[in-house]
């Protein structure tokens, strides 16, 4: 992931409320900026402004097959 130039503007955590655990890092949240990342996915943002509360999420791209070698090709109907 990654972040350049990057500004969120939301209202963020809720220092008021009462179970906040900092130490746990277990805190209440108004609004939030999520970037959730599966796989090999990558996530690349610049320049831009994250208002209110947001989630993106980023899928890895599919498996491809290996390309054929070049020796190979003409050989055989099959595989051209």
């Amino acid at each position: 992931m990654r972040l350049t130039g990057v500004i969120v503007r939301n209202a963020g955590v809720d220092w008021a409320a009462p179970g906040n655990c900092y130490w746990r890092h277990q805190v209440a949240r108004r609004e939030a900026a999520r970037v959730v990342l599966h796989g090999q996915a990558e996530f690349e943002a610049s320049h831009v402004v994250l208002s209110g509360d947001q989630t993106f999420e980023a899928r890895a791209p599919a498996a491809r097959p290996p390309a054929l070698s070049s020796r190979y090709a003409g050989k055989c109907s099959s595989l051209a």
